[in-house]
């Protein structure tokens, strides 16, 4: 009976291809991570800059309840109003009517009427936007 002594090349080659599938998972759990991070922060930026247009908006657009001209009456205490929603045409403008008093009303941002860029989330789609009725 003649041995053949072993050189542990099989043990080498399982070796290898362990640490290779550890490296592998790993750096492509960074970058989705960091996509995901990416991601997080356009669409943190598309809502911080959508909340301050609405903002400016309604520090410019007193309430409609002020004084007779439209405008509001700058009284202490008097808040802005926010636009409607946009619903059915694409171009951003606010629809007319929101509907009655105290019904809410859902749409997408009016980026045309609070005369901002479009706002969009790190998929692309537009902010969505509600409004309520009273």
């Amino acid at each position: 009976m003649c041995r053949r002594s072993q050189s542990g090349i099989a043990l080498l080659m399982l070796v290898i291809v362990i640490v290779l599938a550890v490296s592998g998972l790993y750096f492509s759990s960074i970058s989705l991570n960091a996509i995901k991070n990416d991601e997080m922060q356009q669409t943190r930026k598309a809502l911080a800059d959508a909340k301050q247009g609405l903002i400016d908006y309604a520090v410019m657009h007193a309430s409609v309840n002020g004084a007779g001209n439209g405008m509001g009456g700058g009284d202490p205490g008097e808040y802005g109003y926010l636009p409607c929603p946009y619903i059915d045409a694409g171009d951003g403008n606010q629809n007319a009517n929101c509907g009655n008093r105290h019904v809410n009303s859902i749409g997408l941002l009016p980026w045309a009427t609070i005369e901002t860029d479009t706002f969009r989330d790190a998929s692309g789609n537009c902010l969505w936007y509600a409004v309520s009725g009273s």
